[in-house]
């Protein structure tokens, strides 16, 4: 798969790296159907503080347990961040109401998203809390936030791999590398467990000076990105059919980026017939998943890792067709 060029944030030797987890260890992200009224946390109103900081983290039903049932005394819940050692610590806070709880950033904290946790139920922010501790002198800090659906198992520095074997960070956790002024273009490896058997990658040029604060955010791959291979448009065709008419054909259905397509049928002197104009959308892709669903047009297809092809009624009378991405 090509890559998606990441946008960098500013947020104000060569690399050490903390807070990393251990990949091999993180078990795949399974889906947890908890009840509507769950506890859940969205947002922080502070973007960044240093360890020690009060900072106000928003949430909805946060006077309720995991099963939805009204809490009294304790909270039946923890709040934790990700601690230098790659491992969940818990962070003192205080709940002030159902929507809003005070948070203290532990000592050894690094940036991550916050999370709520009871039991095998837990629900994070949307997004990471960066962490400011004075940095060594003449360094910078680049922070990775994974923010997509695959653990990141691999990250390259100008073409080096920065990360021990089975190390990575997982979905919706974050990491750091502190690196020396310089020019760098950072990739990172999205997959689940094997470096080797990455799915996809994101790439960002970071232009490092002593003192700054960067966030690369690794985005979450969209359905359009993976049908038009990260381009403007691309075709999946079937293979040549024998019609009734005596003569073969091609049924080709060409992907847009910006989420529509349109079923052509190519047939013999290069004639190209439109048959159907629609939208297609995802409709399931959980983390950390080899198989995904989306709609196109009326029909739900089902696509599989290496996501190079899928079967769907796109043929004449609505006959089930293998298409391959070209």
């Amino acid at each position: 798969m090509k890559s998606i060029v990441q946008s960098l944030r500013s947020i104000s030797g060569f690399c050490i790296i903390i807070g990393l987890l251990q990949v091999g260890m993180a078990s795949s992200a399974v889906a947890q159907v908890a009840a509507a009224n769950a506890p859940k946390l969205t947002t922080t109103v502070q973007a960044s503080a240093a360890p020690g900081a009060v900072i106000q983290v928003n949430g909805t039903n946060l006077n309720r347990n995991s099963s939805g049932a009204v809490w009294n005394g304790p909270p039946p819940y923890v709040i934790q961040m990700t601690g230098q050692n790659g491992q969940p610590i818990n962070a003192n806070f205080t709940f002030i109401n159902s929507t809003r709880l005070n948070v203290v950033v532990p000592n050894t904290a690094i940036s991550s998203r916050i999370r709520l946790v009871q039991g095998g139920y837990s629900s994070l922010t949307n997004r990471s809390f960066r962490v400011t501790r004075p940095l060594p002198v003449g360094k910078g800090l680049l922070t990775i936030d994974n923010l997509s659906q695959y653990n990141i198992v691999g990250v390259q520095v100008n073409g080096v791999e920065q990360l021990p074997a089975n190390i990575g960070f997982v979905v919706k956790t974050a990491g750091e590398l502190l690196l020396n002024p310089g020019q760098y273009q950072v990739k990172a490896l999205l997959g689940i467990n094997s470096r080797p058997d990455f799915l996809f990658f994101s790439t960002v040029n970071v232009t490092m000076v002593a003192g700054a604060r960067l966030v690369f955010d690794v985005n979450r791959i969209t359905v359009p990105q993976l049908m038009t291979n990260f381009s403007s448009q691309r075709d999946w065709n079937s293979d040549l059919i024998f019609g009734n008419e005596g003569a073969f054909h091609v049924r080709s259905v060409r992907f847009f980026a910006g989420g529509s397509y349109q079923l052509r049928e190519l047939r013999p002197s290069n004639v190209v017939v439109a048959v159907e104009n629609g939208t297609y959308s995802e409709l399931s892709w959980p983390d950390n998943s080899l198989s995904i669903s989306f709609r196109l047009g009326n029909r739900t297809v089902s696509l599989l890792h290496p996501f190079a092809s899928f079967l769907s009624n796109m043929g004449r009378n609505n006959q089930t067709l293998l298409l391959t991405r070209q």
